[in-house]
């Protein structure tokens, strides 16, 4: 029995037709016939989540049917890539199935929601897929944001993602990194900082308000330097000028005419020695 393609939900109960919700709609096919899902945005499987899966259909049976599609003389999943996986760990050489009619473009749809109702799928993975609907079937971030039950935002910054460093990308997938975190970083601009972040994120377990603060100190010290890159030859000399009479730091800051000199001393001693300078005496 295959049923027609249903209009797609927000639900994983809409990618099953009411109308075959009894076992008078299940197909008993091959496991041997079944292939993986061409479209799976998933590409991490935990082992140990697959084994306790297998456990439990050892236990109480195949409760939802591995939803499939006819495809060049076999059958492809639509729906059910991890229940596949764990009845071949049984050794099942025969499954109950709902075969259904759909296209390429429903086929990742379907995969995306099922794993974004159980969370599984990392934001890696995530972003990858919307590019997948938007490159290769033209979706805009409108309609994907429609399908996956998301806003339009939300799928923006998801896929802002893929702009990250390679390295980065990696510990987020390793759930090292989460997506606040990872959005954050996108808020610098230079890669090799992004990286020696992600790192610390990764090591020290660093909060978005840890990476908001070293951004803060990154763009003061960018300033500090531009200010320092600015400065005119003759106040520099000046500057050096007097660090050497004074015999301690001295800085300068000069801008159209006004400004300020700043002495530093560590000590009464050298305190009443930069007075005695200064005098002349």
């Amino acid at each position: 029995m295959v049923v027609k393609r249903r209009a797609l939900g927000k639900g994983l109960e809409a990618l099953i037709p009411s109308d075959i919700s009894d076992r008078s709609g299940y197909t008993t096919i091959s496991v041997s016939e079944i292939e993986p899902n061409p479209y799976q945005p998933r590409e991490r499987f935990s082992n140990e989540g697959i084994k306790e899966l297998s456990d439990s259909i050892a236990s109480k049976g195949l409760i939802q049917p591995i939803v499939v599609r006819k495809h060049n003389g076999k059958f492809q999943v639509v729906v059910g890539e991890r229940r596949l996986r764990a009845v071949k760990i049984l050794g099942w050489k025969y499954v109950d199935v709902v075969v259904v009619d759909v296209e390429d473009k429903d086929l990742l749809q379907m995969a995306l929601i099922e794993n974004l109702q159980r969370e599984d799928i990392n934001p890696v993975e995530m972003a990858r897929a919307y590019r997948r609907l938007s490159e290769e079937f033209g979706m805009k971030q409108e309609e994907i944001a429609e399908v996956v039950g998301k806003n339009r935002a939300t799928v923006a910054n998801v896929m802002r993602i893929l702009k990250l460093p390679d390295e980065v990308q990696e510990l987020i997938e390793e759930g090292r990194i989460g997506l606040s975190q990872a959005k954050e970083l996108l808020t610098i601009d230079d890669k090799r900082i992004i990286v020696e972040i992600a790192r610390e994120v990764a090591e020290k377990g660093l909060t978005v308000e840890n990476i908001i603060e070293k951004r803060k100190r990154l763009n003061r010290g960018r300033r500090e330097k531009s200010r320092v890159s600015e400065i005119d030859p003759e106040i520099e000399a000046l500057t050096d000028e007097m660090s050497r009479r004074l015999q301690t730091k001295v800085k300068i800051r000069y801008m159209k005419g006004r400004g300020k000199i700043i002495i530093d001393f560590y000590s009464d001693d050298e305190f009443s020695k930069i007075i005695r300078l200064i005098r002349g005496y």
